[in-house]
């Protein structure tokens, strides 16, 4: 049966009108179930005698960058508010424990994170996703990262706000991506989110047709990961004419009109990566991944766009580092140049001193174009799906971003502003 059904599934994708009527079947599906499996929520809720923070998002599947999100978040949570407990929901809570300990093990390489370090071993815990049940009055509940789009989760996260709303607790949407939302259904329940939240901050700008859906305010601030600057910087050092390349799989939510396949994206990959060549010499190439808790993990595509490029070059390769927030650190920190279609691979090289480049991955634009449009000060920005869109230029170091380093250094009170508001009577 199982084969029937993928032989099914595969055919619909050679008809894209049919294979689109299929995605918003499923999309209605997947979303009934998880409305059934998220009754019986709480209708009130007692004060507690500590209020508590309840943090999620795509916890237990998160990437490299969910983590240095959560500790950008958790940074703010303890200049906010140091003595409340905070426990971050997950579907597979042994998955997010060990990234806790990974932003453990960055904290205890600078002193000055120490108290930071302790708030986290003290007051941070990990819990499944039933620790919803218990949220109360006084409570706060953040959506911390990753991205809103045309995704079921959408019900069970609206579902949450719901409930949350109900018992009196406080809401806050923190650091996500908004977009690409193509579908009315789920702008309209992004919408109802955004307007159940006590404040919302986003890393990018929507696009025009939610915006012209809601009536809530939000307000747009660069990414929470860029929280982590003051535990990364002081390891940065030297350099070498080594190429850090981390890609990942195109699926429908990026490309709505056609199907990508992975040779594909491996051959766009491996064309923008080769045209360093015209400008620079590579002597090393190294793959990298942010995700590996995914049915098609970054590796597998990035160990075979690498082994291409060290075959064209004639150059070494590096065997693929621990997908881990400091395997991933102790890796790049030698590299001279990065290219990611992850946004969080590309942030992590900049935070590291690289020469960085982020291909946007997103049919059309996406929070690639939008990074190096609204933050960065670049007028276009290098795309996947366009051959010859990278340019010198587009590799990037931070250092030479003034407007983003301020922007940065600012952050802290930016996200600690909002988060202030979300706890206000």
């Amino acid at each position: 049966m199982r084969k029937i059904l993928k032989k099914f599934k595969t055919v619909l994708k050679t008809f894209p009108s049919v294979h689109g009527r299929y995605l918003d079947a499923a999309f209605r599906w997947k979303s009934y179930k998880i409305a059934r499996t998220w009754t019986n929520l709480p209708n009130s809720g007692l004060s507690k005698a500590q209020p508590e923070t309840l943090i999620f998002s795509r916890y237990g599947t998160e990437t490299v960058g969910n983590h240095l999100i959560q500790l950008g978040l958790l940074r703010v949570l303890f200049a906010v508010s140091p003595g409340r407990p905070v426990y971050l929901l997950s579907t597979e809570i042994a998955t997010t424990e060990a990234g806790l300990l990974g932003l453990q093990e960055l904290l205890s390489l600078t002193p000055d994170s120490a108290p930071l370090a302790h708030f986290i071993e003290k007051n941070v815990c990990v819990v499944g996703e039933e620790k919803i049940y218990t949220i109360a009055r006084g409570d706060l509940l953040i959506l911390g990262g990753g991205p809103i789009m045309d995704d079921p989760e959408l019900t069970k996260w609206h579902l949450w706000f719901q409930c949350a709303h109900r018992v009196g607790a406080r809401i806050m949407i923190a650091g996500c991506g908004l977009g690409p939302l193509r579908k009315a259904g789920p702008i309209s329940i992004v919408e109802a989110m955004v307007s159940l939240a006590d404040t919302a901050v986003i890393r990018n700008k929507p696009s025009s047709n939610f915006i012209s859906a809601t009536k809530s305010p939000f307000s747009v601030a660069l990414d929470p990961a860029f929280l982590c600057m003051p535990f990364i910087e002081p390891l940065v050092g030297a350099k070498k004419r080594l190429l850090a390349i981390n890609t990942r799989r195109i699926g429908s939510d990026c490309v709505a009109d056609r199907v990508i396949s992975d040779d594909d994206v491996s051959e766009m990959v491996l064309n923008h990566a080769l045209s360093l060549e015209k400008w620079t010499h590579i002597e090393e190439v190294m793959p990298f991944s942010t995700c590996e808790h995914v049915s098609a993990p970054d590796s597998m595509l990035a160990n075979r766009v690498a082994s291409a490029i060290a075959r064209d070059l004639d150059i070494p390769i590096h065997p693929l580092p621990a997908t881990t927030v400091m395997g991933i650190i102790n890796a790049l920190l030698p590299a001279e140049y990065v290219l990611s279609t992850r946004m969080h691979g590309f942030i992590m090289g900049l935070m590291l001193g690289c020469r960085s480049a982020n291909l946007d991955y997103i049919s059309g634009g996406g929070k690639g174009a939008e990074l190096y449009r609204d933050w960065l000060g670049r007028s276009s920005s290098p795309s996947l799906f366009d051959p010859g869109s990278l340019h010198r230029e587009d590799f990037l170091l931070l250092d030479d971003l003034k407007d983003v380093l301020a922007s940065i250094d600012s952050l802290l009170e930016t996200y600690s502003l909002a988060i202030r508001q979300a706890l206000a009577e």
